[in-house]
């Protein structure tokens, strides 16, 4: 409603996100076999857009900052 949009087809949205990402490194260091694991915790937010082409199926984008800048997909409606 405050963006003005008419269509019961879209839908604009943003939030807020925290995540986890983790990795493994394995490597063959000077003594031998390394081995290293890590992770960081993060807040991310985002924006985005869904169209509904059915009833219940739609695709979205989102844009932001955290765990991908970029995100396309499907999503549906129950």
């Amino acid at each position: 409603e405050a963006l003005k949009i008419s269509s019961s087809k879209a839908d604009v949205y943003g939030g807020l996100s925290i995540y986890h990402r983790s990795y493994t490194l394995k490597y063959d260091g000077i003594d031998g076999k390394e081995k290293v694991t890590d992770g960081v915790l993060g807040v991310g937010i985002f924006a985005g857009g869904r169209y509904y082409f059915a009833p219940n199926v739609g695709a979205f984008a989102e844009l932001g900052y955290g765990i991908s800048p970029l995100q396309l997909g499907l999503t549906v409606k129950f």
